[in-house]
């Protein structure tokens, strides 16, 4: 039977699985998305690729043709070292909440990749995340999203405007030596929301 374990903290929700046949199914991913919480989840390959497809309005198709699960797996074992020949790698969805204003609060969502040994895991840093990306939750967002992989945590900046209407792009993820850039562009924009900027921000997966 999968162990899962899961501790809950007043903004905090964490979820650790113990490799990737122990990934959440569907139905504790959309527990997980739906809590209103902060949380780490373990996810396979075709979740990446939904969740992918999802944030940036790509299809399944597009996504797959990016980035096919041969290479999938490959990137998660080009970069690992001796100590991480023996240990499980895969990818994990980090959500964190922005307080964007006092009633909005959309979520940076963030899929590195990921290694385990036992109950050691880290962030392969140059390994581009699946998808860096914003989960608007009804409106607009427009702007960079910029993230620096470190081996138990990343850093982040946000900045851009969130708009009520419009049609948005991604334009994809950007980068290398553990810094990757984000951009959304948004088309015939109106109803302006909110400029934000989030300065410098932590972010602690492992």
């Amino acid at each position: 039977m999968k162990k899962l374990l899961m501790f809950l903290a007043p903004a905090f929700f964490f979820v650790l699985f113990g490799g990737s046949a122990d990934a959440a199914t569907n139905q504790e991913l959309e527990q997980l998305r739906n809590s209103g919480q902060d949380y780490e989840v373990e996810l396979t390959y075709d979740q990446v690729v939904e969740r992918t497809a999802e944030l940036t309005g790509k299809s399944i198709e597009e996504v797959k043709k990016e980035t096919p699960a041969p290479t999938f797996k490959a990137m998660s074992a080009k970069t690992m070292s001796a100590t991480a020949s023996s240990s499980n790698c895969g990818w994990y969805e980090v959500a964190t909440s922005l307080n964007i204003g006092k009633s909005y609060k959309p979520t940076l969502i963030v899929i590195p990749s990921t290694c385990r040994s036992g109950s050691f895991g880290w962030i392969q840093e140059e390994v581009q995340p699946h998808l860096v990306g914003m989960k608007a939750d009804g409106k607009k967002f427009e702007g960079q999203i910029e993230v620096r992989l470190q081996p138990s945590r990343f850093s982040y900046v946000v900045n851009g405007s969130w708009y009520n209407h419009g049609t948005v792009t991604h334009g994809g993820t950007t980068g290398a030596s553990a810094l990757w850039t984000a951009t959304y562009s948004v088309s015939s924009s109106s109803s302006h929301y909110a400029d934000w900027y989030s300065g410098v921000r932590y972010r602690q997966v492992f």
